[in-house]
């Protein structure tokens, strides 16, 4: 929705300013992808505490997201939100490609499983593995632990939320509990899941019960009772019965004991929310009953 030199402007900065972290705590950048960045830790120079190094920047690069963030707002850019996957394994490295064209980069599966693994983070999220958790060691401040079936992995696996880490680096995310409202007028939605970049076909009914004061979350009851970490695309009914052009993002998180499914937004449209500046005040005014 925005012009391509402002996606350029935005995507420079926020580069930039991971970057200068990155370096900080001595990864080595192997290729930006789209708005991504695949770094990996203990090469070209091994060290040691390579895991610890790459949990602690990640902590570092979620605490940089506040500065680029500000820079985004003073100058009418949307805010961005991050979330990074780590693994820790063995992988080859050494100067990849052909004649013509040659990177000094890393491949392997255990690169594959930090992407997994990142797919299941929402925003200012850091995801570990179990290797990457035993090789940090008790250092580290772990908020939840999460099974979850990644592509490619045969049984469920244990992966880690951090949110701080002791010892030499002491760092720690800032916590705040999410208030949720009960909304007096409840909107009714209709989603459809998405797997990878397709929309599957199929729709599922519900109705958003309430929305939390980080204008990122929110309570939906649905009769599809869907496993967390499922991504869909939600449209909202308006008052004629019709649904909104415009399109939210999310994904499913936690089921209250009130059995509500937990949403994270993930992309909501400027006009559904971010325009207004506030969520509950966007989606109430636009679906009220």
């Amino acid at each position: 929705r925005l012009a391509p030199e402002d996606i350029v402007a935005i995507l420079n900065n926020y580069f930039s300013a991971m970057t200068d972290t990155i370096v900080q705590f001595n990864g080595t950048i192997d290729e930006f992808t789209g708005d991504g960045i695949l770094v990996f830790f203990g090469a070209p120079v091994w060290r040691e505490d390579h895991a610890a190094k790459a949990t602690a920047c990640a902590i570092a690069m979620q605490k940089k997201m506040v500065e680029v963030n500000r820079w985004n707002k003073d100058l009418g850019f949307p805010e961005l939100d991050m979330g990074i996957g780590i693994n820790t394994g063995e992988v080859v490295v050494g100067n990849i490609g052909s004649e013509k064209r040659m990177k000094y980069g890393a491949v392997g599966k255990n690169i594959n499983l930090a992407a997994r693994i990142e797919s299941y983070t929402t925003g200012g999220m850091i995801l570990i593995s179990e290797d990457t958790k035993n090789d940090v060691g008790d250092i580290l401040n772990i908020k939840d632990t999460l099974e979850v079936m990644p592509k490619g992995i045969k049984t469920p696996i244990n992966i880690y939320d951090v949110i701080g880490i002791e010892g030499d680096h002491r760092l720690q995310l800032e916590q705040s509990e999410v208030k949720y409202t009960e909304l007096e007028h409840k909107i009714q939605v209709q989603f459809n899941i998405v797997k990878g970049k397709d929309i599957e076909d199929g729709f599922h009914t519900g109705v958003l019960t309430h929305l939390g004061n980080d204008n990122k979350q929110a309570q939906i009851m649905s009769e599809s009772d869907l496993p967390m970490y499922t991504n869909i695309v939600i449209g909202i009914r308006q008052h004629d019965g019709s649904f909104m052009e415009e399109r939210l993002y999310a994904k499913i998180g936690k089921k209250t004991e009130s059995g509500h499914l937990g949403l994270y937004f993930t992309s909501v449209p400027e006009n559904s929310a971010s325009r207004m500046g506030n969520l509950t005040e966007a989606l109430s005014q636009r679906s009220e009953y």
